[in-house]
């Protein structure tokens, strides 16, 4: 069996026996009470969950907008990946004479010499206007 711890005081009546159960039941003099030191420590608690949600560089929200520019930005990287990838084709063929003679007939219209170059012009729309 569990021993009870107590304290010994003495008063002008004799010998009193306090035991522990019995301090801790007794109401706090000039202490704070059990009630509002919960209380203050759900507020604290709360004021520590505000900050992990809005403040601070560890911020929930900062996380998400980091995450969200780590989306965008992975998004650009495959975009120019892509495009490296069609600037790394266009260079190997820089080595190719049909693709070097088609690419200067589409840019700027040459042509061989006895050929006859057409160029084709949309009719104006109905309206007659001929703004498209």
């Amino acid at each position: 069996m569990a021993r009870r711890r107590t304290r010994r005081t003495s008063s002008a009546s004799g010998p009193v026996r306090v035991t522990m159960q019995r301090v801790l039941r007794a109401p706090a003099r000039g202490l704070v009470s059990r009630e509002r030191l919960s209380r203050l420590i759900g507020i604290l608690l709360l004021l520590w969950l505000a900050w992990l949600v809005f403040a601070g560089d560890t911020s929930l929200v900062n996380l998400w907008k980091l995450k969200r520019e780590n989306r965008d930005l992975q998004g650009q990287m495959a975009d120019l990946e892509r495009r490296l990838e069609e600037i790394d084709q266009a260079e190997r063929n820089l080595d190719n004479p049909e693709y070097l003679e088609r690419m200067v007939r589409e840019k700027y219209g040459l042509v061989r010499d006895g050929e006859t170059c057409y160029h084709l012009v949309d009719p104006p729309d109905a309206a007659g206007d001929g703004s498209r």
